[in-house]
């Protein structure tokens, strides 16, 4: 896959209706990174070390993946479990806090995963910039199944000015 992936193309082949879950309920964050990286252990495309890292990661280095109000994007190094570039998103019924000051407590979290350092960085900004509109939030968490989320994304890409 080309590290210069337009939005539309990332959204079509990295996420799709088996990498979603929508209204998960968790008891706490440990239990929503799990969760989330599901999707993506039953594939085989990260290991069941993966999700256990970024638990290990968040308890030393602090909720660094809770990067905006009610978002965390759960990842950790391509050696702590990745096989391809992947990506999972879980929508919960009820938020739960990591323990950010600033943007607990989450309800979106999405895990990924890069096989290189830096075959992430094209994802990251396509997430980034998504995200970052809080219409393309709250439509999601309006979704009630998979494709509901999968239209949701592609309505608001489309629409997007180029």
């Amino acid at each position: 896959m080309s590290s210069c992936m337009s939005q539309s193309t990332f959204f079509q082949d990295i996420l799709d209706s088996d990498t979603i879950i929508v209204g998960a309920t968790v008891n706490d964050w440990k239990e929503a990174i799990h969760r989330a990286a599901l999707p993506l252990e039953a594939k085989g495309w990260i290991t069941e070390n993966y999700p256990r890292q970024i638990i290990r990661l968040v308890e030393s280095l602090g909720p660094y993946i809770v990067v905006a109000p009610g978002i965390a994007f759960a990842h950790a190094r391509p050696e702590h479990g990745v096989n391809r570039l992947c990506m999972s998103l879980l929508t919960l019924a009820k938020p739960v806090t990591f323990g950010s000051e600033v943007n607990d407590p989450v309800q979106i979290v999405v895990v990924f995963g890069a096989e290189r350092d830096s075959s992430h960085l094209d994802l990251l900004h396509q997430l980034a910039q998504f995200f970052s509109d809080g219409k393309n939030v709250q439509e999601l968490l309006a979704a009630r199944t998979p494709a509901e989320v999968l239209e949701a994304i592609r309505r608001r890409i489309l629409s997007r000015p180029s």
